[in-house]
């Protein structure tokens, strides 16, 4: 959102970084629901457009929640457009 970071956020994109997420909430994605994931990525992209960023397509998993993982939650990252994760 604008009040974390904003204006580094954005001079870090207009210097051609790209944005990536780490969630918006920090999430332990092994303790949420698919669902759960989603809408939080879903939150991430619009905070993010918000500061006229593009969509995150690469996630870096907070707390190395990316163990034990099944479909589900590899196809939400599909449904959001992320292709990078880490």
């Amino acid at each position: 959102p604008a009040w974390y970071f904003a204006s580094e956020t954005r001079a870090l994109a207009a210097a051609g970084h790209e944005i990536a997420s780490h969630s918006f909430g920090h999430l332990y994605v092994r303790g949420v629901s698919p669902e759960q994931l989603q809408a939080d990525l879903e939150l991430w992209d619009r905070a993010a457009q918000a500061l006229g960023l593009p969509p995150a397509r690469t996630f870096a998993f907070p707390w190395t929640s990316s163990n034990s993982l099944d479909a589900p939650f590899w196809a939400v990252f599909a449904r959001v457009g992320m292709t990078i994760l880490t």
